[in-house]
């Protein structure tokens, strides 16, 4: 139980060109990714509230600060620390500061979920925010009139949602008088929809003033994107913040590396980023996904979603894997994709008895070999605060001991 113990010390001492610092070994010796293996490669931190993800975020996202990347954080919860010690990071490696969306509307930020992209990507997230995807049921039809009525509006319509409502409601005098009262008769699951946005002012911005992801990605910003796990509308922003985030990093106008850090991954994950894992590598991008348990991934809100399809592409495509103190399902899980290792052990030893019933050892033994994971269940079971195992594919499994940015 105390084999591995907490540690507290200072991460700005390991840092060194070229690699990333991932924390310390049981020995107290460094672990180092080397840049270019860091950036090939996307991330999962497993574990429950209070372990140590946070901390981990804290190290990676001041090294990505301090060697000039662009560094997206998307807060779900939000976290009480993560955004102090971005601003903190860039005062102490003169970037610019935080550039902030807060989705809340408690702080600063705006932001137009549909005005920027190509058409077809604003559509895809418009219908995929509005509820217009079909998911195999007698509501399909009608969600097809929305996305032609969509369709047909793409040649008028400026992205913003405030000219959208002018649009629905037959106000704009561009759409030719013929089609005003189709419009209005099949809009009205749209202006439902429309009417529960109204709730959030942030989302309407003048065209041109709010956030612009693509901006920011060439910018190599800092970025602190604030959202709420227990808001379903802030949530839909959020998963269509992050589509379009993939598509402009997909575009590759960026010219620095961009590292994009998910918190509670489970409520802004979709099919589309899950599958968009490999693709970004490609293009100057990776991703830290942190959740706190295997299954996670399949608790998404969204119930038309392959749940298993998706935790395969997420599993598949994050070959970093950084794991606390979790579930026993989850450390079982991690413990068999540690290896395993062949130790020996005592099958059998003889003993004489004599008349008083006192045992003689004969010097007789025999001895088997048996299999064990290479890192066991318990051993997981058993960690420490700020304590995980550090899984890379290319090497074996390590302890990994990781102390927050002061």
């Amino acid at each position: 139980n105390d084999k591995y113990s907490s540690k507290i010390f200072d991460n700005r001492k390991y840092y060194k060109d070229d690699f990333v610092f991932m924390g310390l070994d049981q020995n107290d010796e460094p672990i180092y990714l080397p840049d270019e293996e860091f950036k090939s490669k996307n991330l999962k931190i497993l574990g429950a509230t209070q372990t140590g993800k946070g901390v981990i975020q804290q190290v990676l996202i001041d090294q990505a600060i301090w060697k000039g990347w662009g560094v997206w954080f998307m807060d779900q919860k939000p976290d009480d620390f993560i955004y102090s010690v971005m601003v903190d990071s860039c005062k102490k490696w003169n970037r610019d500061l935080p550039v902030i969306l807060d989705l809340t509307g408690e702080s600063i930020g705006s932001y137009a979920p549909f005005e920027y992209g190509l058409m077809r990507e604003k559509l895809q997230r418009f219908n995929k925010s509005f509820g217009l995807v079909g998911k195999g049921t007698d509501g399909d039809h009608y969600k097809g009139i929305n996305r032609q009525v969509m369709t047909f509006l793409k040649d008028y319509w400026d992205g913003t949602l405030q000219h959208l409502d002018k649009l629905i409601s037959g106000k704009d005098n561009a759409i030719p008088e013929s089609k005003r009262e189709w419009i209005k008769d099949n809009t009205l699951n749209i202006r439902v929809k429309l009417d529960e946005w109204k709730l959030l002012p942030q989302l309407f911005p003048n065209k041109g003033e709010g956030f612009n992801v693509q901006k920011e990605l060439e910018n190599a910003s800092v970025v602190y994107i604030k959202g709420r796990q227990d808001d379903d509308l802030i949530r839909e922003v959020c998963s269509s913040l992050l589509i379009e985030w993939k598509d402009c990093v997909i575009k590759k106008k960026h010219t620095k590396h961009i590292f994009t850090v998910l918190d509670e991954v489970k409520f802004c994950i979709s099919p589309t980023v899950a599958s968009a894992l490999a693709t970004i590598l490609s293009k100057d991008a990776n991703m830290s996904l942190a959740y706190q348990e295997r299954d996670d991934i399949k608790n998404i809100p969204d119930q038309s979603v392959d749940k298993d399809a998706l935790k395969n592409q997420v599993e598949t495509n994050t070959l970093i894997t950084i794991s606390y103190k979790c579930s026993f399902d989850t450390a079982e899980w991690i413990a068999e994709n540690t290896g395993t290792i062949q130790k020996s052990t005592t099958r059998m030893e003889q003993v004489d008895t004599d008349g008083f019933g006192a045992e003689k050892w004969t010097g007789n033994r025999m001895i088997g070999v048996a299999e064990e994971n290479y890192i066991t269940t318990n051993s997981f079971l058993l960690l420490k605060k700020r304590v995980g195992i550090f899984n890379n594919n290319e090497c074996l499994s390590r302890y990994l001991i990781t102390s927050w940015i002061d």
